[in-house]
């Protein structure tokens, strides 16, 4: 078809619309267009750091936790980044949280190693989502939460909330809902390795006490 001089048919608008996912018109198409596309090429490159992130998997449960991160930090260009588990939740699990900064820094209180001790270099929001998490106040947080520089997304299993992912972005990157996907995705992988962590320290014990015995026996 030919559009006219005043730009696309009605016709011709709805095609462009199920071909790219965007209404066109005269003067919006274009900045549309350049958001889809923009927006699909930040999931593609997301999709392909968390399959990296993903395969740390083989390199235990500390190595994974770090990648997947490192992962969400490069994807939003986050200042701060916090994965923790609530306490009392998969008990055996290691490590319980790490946190990381813009340089890619990681921090904790505990259990992690080549970690720093975050002192006085912890911003309070922070420290107060890491205190909520730990103690299993998600309050209203128990959904995703992505607000333009702040996101909040519970890690559940089974049907309950073990932990959460948070991310803090500077003021020049603003979160959408591609960004919520890649953090759910993130959130939901994290929790089922840190339940197969639990699982294999769980069989280990077991298997130390049941050679312990055979020796005693």
């Amino acid at each position: 078809m030919i559009s006219s001089s005043n730009g696309p048919s009605a016709t011709e608008s709805r095609e462009i619309e199920l071909l790219t996912g965007v209404r066109t018109g005269k003067g919006t198409f274009y900045s549309e267009f350049r958001g889809a596309a923009e927006r699909l090429e930040r999931a593609v490159h997301a999709l392909d750091t968390i399959s990296r992130a993903l395969v740390q998997t083989v390199e235990g449960p500390e190595q994974l936790v770090r990648a997947v991160a490192e992962a969400a930090r490069s994807h939003l260009g986050a200042e701060w980044v916090l994965i923790a588990l609530a306490d009392g939740a998969l008990p055996e699990a290691q490590p319980r949280h790490l946190i990381l900064d813009a340089a890619g820094r990681a921090y904790a209180f505990e259990g992690l190693q080549n970690a720093e001790y975050p002192g006085t270099n912890l911003p309070s929001a922070v420290l107060n989502r890491l205190n909520d998490i730990l103690r299993g106040r998600f309050g209203q947080c128990m959904h995703p939460v992505i607000e333009d520089h702040r996101a909040h997304v519970p890690m559940k299993l089974d049907g309950g909330v073990i932990g959460a992912f948070a991310a803090w972005t500077p003021p020049q990157r603003t979160l959408d809902s591609t960004d919520e996907s890649v953090m759910q995705i993130l959130a939901s992988q994290t929790a089922v390795a840190l339940q197969n962590s639990a699982l294999f320290q769980k069989s280990q014990n077991l298997l130390e006490q049941a050679e312990q015995g055979f020796s005693e026996a």
